[in-house]
């Protein structure tokens, strides 16, 4: 708009200087045109959503002529639209069901100001959300009742002594089992099991969703970048017993009459008995029974029962989880990679993914 302003004060003063429009026309032909949203009518995270129908509209291979009348079905959550925070940070948003349509998509905190969707075309490293992939490989490897002890832990690696401390400063000083270590996201039992494990065993778990990383201590703990919507694919797989979800927006078009229909894609890709005990012990995430469980704080305001990971770093905050009928993933940063220093922007993911999981069922 205000590139629009620019151009058109140009012209009017063209107009001016060659005695086409009188002075007092110039000056009114100068205010600045303002736009006043109705966001009740144009609501920002609605217009991210569109945004990507579209886009998979468009990516849909259809013999029709111009002038045909189109109908798009999806399975947009309105609830949605009530998501917001107005705190002075970035955050995307992603909601899907259990068929894998995506329900609802947050790119960022107001689309009239950008709309570069973060969800979808933002790369950020995940934290402590990769902890279930690694305890997923251990269970499958016979380590499933292994036990590590809870403390700042040092070791040897290329001639480097390595730190590791958990980001909360809270430690159980004694044994703690996987059950408890999902639950509080502990750092040393996460790299203790990644070294007994093998550095290469999380690298190529991570094949399995095209994602290349490096056999690196520090993998263990999420330095691996993807974007929130791939994130939320590969948390599929403990949403529906072992099946991968490649999500989808559109359900079905209708042109003059006839109905086109369209699945999400759905591959067994992980044993489902082992998905289905991490996703057991993913519901101990939100338990006040716990000591330190990460996400206790909105276990009581949940309406459903549910499971699913936090996971931070210096400069993001992800809560992804799940109840019975929907999965949702939130993230929250600095776009510009500022440090992520004020709690209540550490904090935010969960907030939001408590508001959004309760309104869509």
């Amino acid at each position: 708009l205000d590139e629009w302003n620019k151009k058109k004060n140009a012209y009017s003063l063209l107009l001016y200087e060659n005695r086409l429009i009188s002075e007092a026309e110039f000056i009114e032909a100068s205010n600045d045109i303002i736009l006043y949203i109705n966001e009740n009518y144009i609501n920002s995270n609605k217009c991210y959503y569109i945004d990507q129908v579209m886009l998979e509209f468009n990516k849909l291979y259809l013999k029709e002529k111009f002038g045909k009348t189109v109908i798009i079905k999806t399975k947009y959550n309105k609830n949605s639209e009530l998501i917001k925070s107005d705190l002075d940070i970035n955050y995307s948003a992603i909601s899907a069901n259990k068929d894998g349509y995506i329900t609802s998509i947050i790119g960022d905190k107001n689309y009239n100001k950008s709309t570069f969707n973060i969800a979808i075309n933002g790369f950020r490293d995940i934290g402590s959300t990769i902890k279930p992939l690694l305890y997923y490989e251990a269970i499958k490897c016979g380590l499933k009742d292994m036990t590590h002890y809870s403390e700042p832990y040092s070791f040897k690696y290329n001639n480097e002594i390595i730190n590791i401390s958990n980001s909360s400063s809270n430690y159980y000083h004694s044994n703690i089992d996987m059950k408890t270590a999902i639950a509080t996201s502990d750092n040393i039992y996460a790299v203790k099991t990644h070294l007994t494990l093998g550095m290469n065993t999380l690298v190529y778990n991570l094949k399995k969703y095209n994602i290349k990383a490096s056999p690196i201590p520090s993998l263990a703990l999420g330095s691996i970048g993807m974007s929130l919507i791939d994130l939320v694919k590969i948390y599929t797989q403990f949403f529906n017993s072992g099946y991968y979800t490649n999500l989808r927006y559109i359900e079905s078009l209708i042109i003059n009459d006839i109905q086109h229909n369209y699945k999400a894609s759905k591959k067994l890709i992980s044993e489902p008995d082992i998905c289905d005990e991490i996703k057991d012990m993913l519901g101990y995430v939100f338990s006040s029974s716990i000591k330190f469980a990460t996400s206790s704080s909105i276990g009581r305001k949940l309406k459903t029962k549910c499971y699913g990971k936090s996971g931070l770093t210096d400069f993001d905050s992800y809560m992804i989880g799940f109840n019975e009928e929907s999965i949702v993933g939130v993230w929250s940063g600095a776009i510009d990679n500022n440090p992520l220093i004020n709690s209540e922007y550490k904090k935010l993911p969960k907030e939001l993914f408590c508001n959004l999981i309760n309104i869509l069922n």
